[in-house]
């Protein structure tokens, strides 16, 4: 028995990224309004200073990967002489593929903020995560160029 994989498609990719926005911004809607009821979750209010700055470094660590992710396997994809063709449904999976790594990168530094606001109150984390997530995945956003479609001639 063979089974076929969907093929990808910027429709498919977009619907991703949304979804991992609306993820990320829901999850800080949440600790918002449970943060603004009961105030931070945690009792030891000595260790925001270093939660906050491993926060950071996660971040900025995410985005470096991040980077480092487009820089070698987006770029190359999109850049190539011959472009991203419809005849190579392998080479638009995989362009989506590091699509996805890029997008949960940014948003497992978004998310580990939000927790940090939910448990310490710092507003910081949830406000950065929020524009890192944001920013990232929509400066990042699918384009139709980037995956043509098939005409359906072989």
């Amino acid at each position: 028995m063979t089974t076929t994989r969907p093929a990808a498609s910027v429709g498919a990719a977009r619907a991703i990224a949304a979804s991992l926005i609306a993820g990320v911004t829901t999850f800080a809607l949440v600790a918002w309004s449970m943060v603004g009821e009961r105030g931070p979750q945690s009792p030891d209010a000595a260790a925001t200073g270093p939660v906050i700055y491993a926060w950071a470094v996660l971040a900025c660590g995410a985005l470096i990967a991040a980077m480092l992710v487009w820089r070698t396997r987006i770029t190359p994809r999109l850049e190539s002489p011959r472009g991203p063709r419809k005849d190579e449904p392998g080479r638009q999976a995989a362009l989506q593929s590091a699509l996805i790594v890029v997008w949960a990168l940014l948003e497992g530094a978004a998310l580990f903020g939000v927790v940090v606001y939910f448990l310490y109150g710092a507003t910081f984390p949830l406000a950065g995560g929020l524009l890192l997530v944001w920013l990232g995945i929509g400066l990042t956003f699918p384009r139709s160029e980037w995956f043509p479609r098939s005409t359906g001639a072989g």
